[in-house]
């Protein structure tokens, strides 16, 4: 099988696990704001961005980046027992790391209930500790079979992990215990069953490998590159929705407006996870090998094709999210959860045009080609301009300050990115391209303006409406040139009366692509 044969397979495999887990997540998290209501969610949230801190500060650099860059270099030639050698080292690691993280939260438990206004009882305690315990293995084996480019895999066990958290809650609520300590042990369940189903395969001994002689492994190699990674793998985290919250706990005592920001956030950023979860997990290992088979001018196509497809994916839901974001609240959440609304709109603006200029696909770019120092640097110099511009605009703004904070740190990430990443690789940018694309959207809103639906029906038929319009505007604008409907031809075959649709050429005619290789 061809190199771009199994990229696309990867990619759909990754994009089918990031869609079950955030549909399920989604659903689960909405059911959870109900049950609880704002303060008690708000409670949920700020449990969940601790445990969240605490995976981050133990990542240690063995994150997507450094796995993703590593994995398949340690693996190539079918020496899968190198791999499994590598697993077992990193989770010793790993696990050394998270025994060390839980005492300093124990000892410090006190301060942590007085500065973010947390009551950290000693069931509480556990049971945040035990979701960070299993979600740090879960990523672990996520990442490393990520890496491996086993995605369907990772599919599996997202699914699985997803469907069992809400499950276990859902016997706990029938059982009349709907509280915030019954949806965190869901959650850590949840995760421990991905463990299992991700876990086994990988450790089932190879004789026939076994018997070969055990090589040495780069592991210093792999640790340096990794504290680079580790640091930008923590600006990424305050550039996220769990440190929002957690900045929210320390400005603002009031846990229901937490509550509101979390919901709003939990939409957007579940989105993006839904349409563009498979970049994180695909990206550095595909330009790695691209830029080592192909040289510069092949990673730079790779980079412009993934940065298409991600405008592709994104644009339009936001354009969509930003016009029903009101209905949205009203209808699946309650009356109470208005004040979410603003923090939607605001946070999905941003992030659509983030994505325009590119997102972080420039950085994942200067990953795959061993630039992680500067990569690191970028990233950093979004997240302090976060936090730095949420402490001042939380005070005067309340919520929505936490909103254009994030937002705007997203869109100077990109503009630093795209501008690093240009000096090193050619890639050109798809401005007409996102030209159709953002006009597309902008004409499918044009039917819904005077759509105001209060019920779940009428929303689901004004999500016909503008995604009708949405792909007939594609359809008629055809912003695939000849290259992007090769590309997806060789990916497979079965997409040619697709790329038909979308492009002005048929895809037989287009020259070589990214994906060839």
């Amino acid at each position: 099988m061809s190199y771009g044969a199994r990229l696309g397979r990867a990619i759909f495999w990754g994009q089918a696990g990031r869609v079950a887990e955030a549909v399920v997540f989604f659903l689960f998290y909405l059911f959870l704001a109900r049950a609880l209501g704002p303060a008690s969610y708000g409670l949920f949230a700020l449990g969940m961005s601790l445990a969240g801190v605490c995976v981050f500060l133990t990542l240690l650099g063995l994150g997507p980046e450094t796995l993703g860059r590593f994995v398949p270099e340690i693996a190539a030639g079918g020496r899968r027992d190198r791999a499994r050698r590598l697993l077992g080292i990193l989770f010793a690691i790993r696990s050394a790391a998270v025994l060390a993280a839980s005492a300093l939260v124990f000892v410090f438990r006190r301060t942590l209930a007085e500065r973010f206004h947390f009551p950290l009882l000693s069931e509480s305690l556990a049971l945040v500790l035990l979701v960070f315990a299993a979600r740090s293995a879960f990523d672990l084996l996520t990442y490393f079979s990520a890496g491996l480019l086993e995605l369907r895999r990772v599919a599996a066990a997202k699914l699985i992990a997803s469907l069992a958290a809400p499950g276990l809650f859902l016997i706990l609520w029938l059982r009349h215990v709907p509280s915030v300590n019954a949806a965190w042990l869901a959650i850590a369940v949840g995760s421990l069953a991905g463990i299992v189903v991700l876990a086994v395969p990988l450790l089932i001994s190879d004789s026939a490998a076994s018997a070969r002689v055990q090589e040495a492994l780069p592991l210093g190699r792999i640790l340096a590159f990794g504290l680079f990674a580790w640091a930008t793998n923590f600006f990424l985290y305050v550039l996220g929705d769990n440190m929002d919250v957690l900045l929210l706990g320390w400005l603002v005592a009031d846990r229901s407006a937490i509550g509101y920001y979390a919901v709003g956030a939990k939409i957007v950023f579940s989105l993006t996870g839904l349409l563009l979860g498979w970049a994180s997990l695909v990206s550095v290992p595909s330009f790695f090998v691209s830029w080592q088979q192909g040289g510069v001018a092949h990673l730079a196509r790779l980079v412009e094709a993934q940065w298409k497809f991600a405008v592709l994916c994104l644009v339009g839901p936001f354009v969509f999210l930003i016009r029903y974001a009101r209905e949205v609240i009203a209808i699946f959440y309650a009356p109470a959860y208005s004040s979410s609304v603003a923090v939607v709109q605001i946070l999905s603006g941003f992030t659509a045009c983030a994505v325009v200029l590119g997102f972080s696909l420039g950085t994942s770019a200067l990953y795959a080609t061993s630039r992680e120092r500067m990569a690191c640097a970028l990233i950093a110099a979004a997240a302090v301009f976060n936090v730095l511009a949420e402490i001042v605009l939380v005070r005067r703004m309340g919520v929505l300050g936490a909103a254009y904070a994030t937002g705007m740190s997203f869109v100077l990430l990109a503009v630093l990115s795209a501008a690093a990443s240009r000096l090193y690789i050619p890639w050109r940018f798809p401005a007409i391209f996102v030209a159709k694309v953002v006009g597309a959207a902008a004409i499918a809103t044009v039917p819904t303006i005077w759509f105001r639906p209060s019920s779940f029906l009428a929303l689901l038929v004004g999500s016909v409406v503008w995604s009708v319009a949405f792909l007939a505007a594609l359809a008629l604008f055809k912003p695939l040139d000849q290259a992007d409907s090769a590309a997806l031809v060789r990916v497979n075959p079965h997409l040619r009366e697709l790329a038909a649709v979308f492009s002005p050429q048929p895809a037989a005619v287009a020259g070589g692509t990214p994906w060839q290789a």
